[in-house]
Parts: C-alpha cells; sequence; structure tokens
C-alpha cells in the first residue's frame, strides 16, 4: 500500500474542515472516506484532531462569553464608581444635592444598581466584626456554631469568613495508642452502635487524654452522657492507671446520683483491668467497648477531646504553676458545659439539660392529671 504523504493529508484535512464534503474529498484524492474520517480523530504529524479542535473552539467560546460577562461587570461597576465620585465633585464645587437619578441616565445605569453592591460591601463587613467578635471568646468555634450563634445561615457565614480568611483555630491529632494495639481483643460488644439514648444517664461514654506540661504528663479521664452530652464527671492525675478512671466514675456518680445502663470505652488497658470490670459488674452496669484500633466508635469522647484542647490551647508555657494549668482545664470544662454551643443539640449542654427537664416535668403534670 503506497503512504501518503503528510503534506497530501494536511492537504485533505484543510478541505473537510473549510466545508467540503468528504465524499467528493475522496473521489478527487482517491482516498476511502473511512480513512479520512480516521485522519480526522487522530490527527496528522502532531496536529489537533478535528475533535480536539472542536472542543477547544467549543471552550474558547465558552470563555469569551464569560469574560466579556465580567468586562460588561467591571465597565458597570467603573460607571458607578464615577457616578459616586462625580456627584461628590459637584457638591463639593456647588453646595447642592446632585439628582443621582439624572446621573445613572447619563451613564446609561439603573439609579438602584448604585446602591446594591455598596449596601452589601457594608453587610459582609458587619457580619465581620461579628464573627470575630464571636471567635473572640469561642476560638474553636466552626462556621456552623457561629451561625448558631448569631442565629443567621451557615452558608452566609461561610461565604464572609471564605471572603476575609476567617478560620478558627484548630489542632491536628497525632497520638495513637500503641501499647494497647499489640493486645488481644477484650472480648466486649460494641453496646452503643446504631443506639439512641431517650433520656439522661442512661448511656456514658468515656475515655482519658494526656496533658504535656512542661516537662511532664497531665492525664485527664471524662465521662459523658450520651443523651445531653454533659462531661458528668472527670479526674486529673499524673498517671494513667485504673484508679484516674474509676475515680472519675465515682466523680460522675456523685455529681448525678444515678448509675448508668451502660458505660462505652475503648479497648485501653485501663479498661480491660479487672478491678474496673470487677466494679462495673457489681453495679449491674453493662460495658461496651469500641472494636481494636477503631476510634470512631467512640467518637463521641474523640470530638470532646478535639475540641477541648482547642478550647484549651497549645501554649501550655503560659501558666506559671501546675496549680494555674489545672484551674484552666476546670475552667474549659465547665465552658463546655455551660457555654460552648453543640452543633447535634444547637445549645450548650447544660441548657439542653434543663430544657429537657422542664419539658419532663410539664410532661408528669400532664400525664397526672
Amino acid at each position: 500500500m503506497a503512504t501518503i504523504a503528510n503534506e497530501v493529508k494536511q492537504e485533505i484535512l484543510d478541505k473537510v474542515k473549510s466545508g467540503q464534503k468528504v465524499s467528493e474529498v475522496s473521489n478527487q484524492y482517491g482516498v476511502s472516506s473511512r480513512t479520512i474520517y480516521l485522519w480526522l480523530r487522530k490527527g496528522v504529524a502532531n496536529e489537533v484532531s478535528l475533535v480536539e479542535y472542536r472542543r477547544l473552539k467549543k471552550e474558547n467560546q465558552e470563555l469569551k462569553a464569560i469574560v466579556g460577562t465580567l468586562i460588561v461587570q467591571l465597565e458597570k461597576t467603573k460607571k458607578r464608581t464615577e457616578i459616586r465620585l462625580e456627584s461628590q465633585r459637584l457638591l463639593d464645587q456647588q453646595g447642592q444635592i446632585v439628582c443621582l437619578s439624572r446621573l445613572s441616565a447619563w451613564f446609561g445605569l439603573s439609579r438602584s444598581g448604585n446602591y446594591y453592591q455598596l449596601k452589601q460591601t457594608n453587610k459582609d463587613e458587619l457580619l465581620k466584626k461579628q464573627v470575630l467578635s464571636v471567635l473572640e471568646s469561642n476560638p474553636g468555634y466552626g462556621h456552623r456554631r457561629i451561625a448558631l450563634a448569631l442565629g443567621l445561615g451557615k452558608r452566609r457565614v461561610r461565604r464572609v469568613m471564605k471572603l476575609f480568611g476567617i478560620k478558627a483555630y484548630k489542632r491536628k491529632r497525632n497520638w495513637r495508642k500503641r501499647r494497647d494495639e499489640r493486645k488481644p481483643e477484650a472480648g466486649f460488644p460494641n453496646l452503643v452502635k446504631g443506639i439512641c439514648p431517650i433520656r439522661p444517664n442512661l448511656v456514658w461514654a468515656t475515655d482519658f487524654t494526656y496533658l504535656r506540661f512542661k516537662n511532664s504528663f497531665i492525664y485527664l479521664c471524662t465521662f459523658m452522657d450520651l443523651f445531653t452530652r454533659q462531661i458528668v464527671g472527670w479526674n486529673l492525675s499524673t498517671r494513667h492507671t485504673k484508679q484516674l478512671i474509676i475515680n472519675a466514675f465515682f466523680d460522675a456518680f456523685q455529681n448525678t446520683e444515678t448509675i448508668p445502663n451502660i458505660v462505652h470505652s475503648d479497648q485501653g488497658v485501663e479498661y480491660t483491668n479487672k478491678d474496673y470490670i470487677q466494679l462495673m459488674t457489681d453495679l449491674r452496669i453493662r460495658i461496651s467497648m469500641s472494636q481494636k484500633a477503631s476510634p470512631w466508635q467512640n467518637g463521641y469522647q474523640e470530638s470532646f477531646y478535639h475540641n477541648f484542647k482547642t478550647d484549651l490551647g497549645l501554649e501550655f508555657d503560659r501558666f506559671d504553676t501546675v496549680g494555674q494549668f489545672l484551674e484552666a482545664i476546670h475552667q474549659t470544662i465547665n465552658y463546655y458545659n455551660q457555654q460552648r454551643i453543640h452543633t447535634s443539640l444547637k445549645m450548650p449542654p447544660s441548657q439542653f439539660y434543663l430544657l429537657h427537664q422542664i419539658q419532663f416535668q410539664q410532661l408528669s403534670k400532664k400525664t397526672s392529671t
């Protein structure tokens, strides 16, 4: 089969692209229509194929339309700016109010269009100040909690935060309990998976974390009520032992005067300890545990500690003494319970608990009557 030179191929393609029928070009050059179509799909000598050419042409037309729209908007913005400057100049020179309708007519714009952008900018600036005010006392708030605090839509708050580059303070997690990963399964199932508590103190979740202070560690253990999301008990220690967990549990019992039906935790050695298991068994509390290497199964506590450390801050060296550091820990837990908005509850946990108690009392009165 004879080889057709690239120059001839290009000439054939040029005639097809110019609008001549493929069948006519095929008869003229003695090349099959199938071959010409193949060239159109693949192109010749690294040239752009017809398919690619059409795609690029379409994209080029779309880009031209976008650029044209932007140019029109830019011109309108310039005209609005010129109107404001011209009105101010005439006001300064003549000392009289200039008719904005007349100026708008001169520039070919509507009178109302001169106010929109300025009003929107002022609204965004005002919302920016409100967002910064909320972040000043709640540095860990994201756009959802800020929206709840301000009583606004989260999309609007997110847009303004993105517009002004406002971001909440966040931290990264990098701690793994490697010693627990080497232990065998504890044998307790996950009883809270898919569960939805219907009253306070039905299910508690517990976990502990470490806080680095100077050259030592302080360990914090907490118990959370999964209905109200309140931290009902906690304990601090310089060692993460079974006593850290047990003392935190008794603190929760003392604060609530209630024993839960279920206590959920991970499979740490502190929770698989025989004394802790015996205590739960004696109190007829059902033990629930996450699967190994599955922190999301205790996401309630994981989320709490993430936000807790964000609110507490990572600059622990700002505290001169251990006493000041411990006081800040207690204040942060109190802030979480009393003031910090929980995204699931749409309010602080203590407020949700009080609201539930009021509704429960009202319901009790109705049923009794």
